[in-house]
């Protein structure tokens, strides 16, 4: 009988282990795809930007476009982009070996996250813009009873180069710290439908700045701003007690118009108010 360590040996192999896929090849693979892509990705979006940004100029050069219709360059550009991401995927899954569906979801990526970021940073904006305005409207009510108007004048002045500007101005002081920005939800715009002048060509001016006032601290009889800046002067973001302060708006005439086409001008016919109507309106709808 055999002992139990009498065994015969066997003639069976051991099979070889198949090689290991390369992983750092297939990562390689990924990773310049992804630099591809998103370099294609970058490209595409500026294009788009830019001709969002240059059709826009040029709707508003032609006062308004009316084709609300999605531009052809925009669907040139995402189609040039999920071309060469399909293309990168299929010469990337023999050379590689990698999946091909990994591989188109990786190459569309980069221009799906540039899209989800500018959406998002454009809510932010808004947000961040309805929240800005609606504190400036709370503070502009808070401010309000601080705020203590005099009476409005008016300074005539004649151009030179013809023509004729009168200087609105309306002095204020405070009785204790205030934002100047509360003054542009606090000061209402004077009726425009007012007499300036008996002659016809007269009797309208163009106002500057447009869209408000600006904030000075000593009386002007002459424009605060040189003519190529648009905007407001605005003497100091916080306004202090016992300190003269004017809200100044320029009234400009017809090079046709004289001095003396405004004698019978009455300045109290600007009847400027300081109001928290549109503050508290701003309040009421949330910062819109």
């Amino acid at each position: 009988m055999p002992g139990i360590f009498d065994l015969e040996p066997t003639t069976e192999t051991i099979p070889e282990t198949q090689p290991a896929p390369n992983i750092r090849r297939r990562r390689f693979g990924y990773v310049l795809g992804t630099i591809v892509s998103t370099l294609a990705a970058i490209a595409a979006f500026v294009f788009i930007l830019f001709y969002l940004q240059a059709r826009m100029v040029r709707c508003m050069m032609s006062l308004g476009c009316t084709d609300t219709v999605t531009p052809t360059p925009i669907y040139l550009a995402f189609a040039f982009y999920l071309a060469i991401a399909l293309f990168l995927a299929a010469i990337a899954q023999p050379i590689f070996k990698i999946k091909i569906w990994k591989a188109c979801l990786l190459n569309v990526a980069p221009l799906v996250i540039l899209i989800a970021f500018t959406i998002w940073l454009r809510v932010y904006r808004d947000y961040s813009w309805r929240a800005d305005k609606l504190s400036a409207a709370k503070m502009a009510v808070y401010d309000a009873p601080a705020i203590h108007r005099g009476s409005l004048f008016a300074k005539k002045v004649e151009v030179p180069s013809g023509g004729v500007i009168i200087f609105v101005h309306v002095p204020f002081t405070v009785s204790r710290p205030v934002r100047s920005r509360s003054l542009a939800f606090l000061a209402s715009p004077y009726n425009w439908m007012i007499k300036f002048s008996s002659r016809p060509e007269c009797n309208y001016g163009s106002p500057d700045p447009p869209y408000g006032y600006h904030l000075v601290d000593r009386e002007y009889s002459e424009s605060p701003l040189p003519s190529y800046v648009s905007g407001t002067k605005i003497v100091s973001r916080q306004l202090e007690p016992n300190k003269q302060y004017y809200l100044l708006k320029e009234e400009r005439f017809s090079p046709q118009c004289h001095l003396s086409d405004f004698d019978e001008f009455d300045p109290s016919q600007l009847p400027l108010t300081l109001t928290t109507e549109h503050a508290e309106e701003v309040i009421r709808k949330g910062g819109e």
